[in-house]
């Protein structure tokens, strides 16, 4: 994927969206469906700094920002760039805030 991105110039990679990964929901609590938010994080983490470690393509990294902590983790991996989505929906414009402010 990375070599296909530079060979066309790609100006930018979102990583990741979602997973289909459920082994971090209980059982009882599982549903059908893509997972975000804090299941995602760590494997998000992860590959955000496998892809910064193999291309120059600059990274936007998304996938359980809840709080200033996890957007540093996220930028201390290599990302540029963070997308907020479920940790805004849960947190509103004061996760904005906090991140700045830290």
């Amino acid at each position: 994927m990375l070599a296909t991105c530079e060979e066309n110039a790609v100006a930018g990679i979102i990583a990741t969206n979602t997973t289909l990964d459920h082994s971090s929901i209980l059982p009882a609590l599982d549903e059908e469906g893509g997972l975000s938010g804090a299941p995602l994080r760590g494997k998000a983490t992860a590959l955000l700094r496998d892809i910064f470690r193999k291309s120059a393509i600059p990274v936007i990294a998304s996938g359980g920002i809840f709080d200033a902590k996890s957007a540093h983790e996220k930028l201390q991996a290599g990302a540029q760039l963070i997308q907020l989505y479920t940790g805004f929906v849960y947190r509103g414009p004061r996760l904005l805030r906090e991140i700045m402010e830290a």
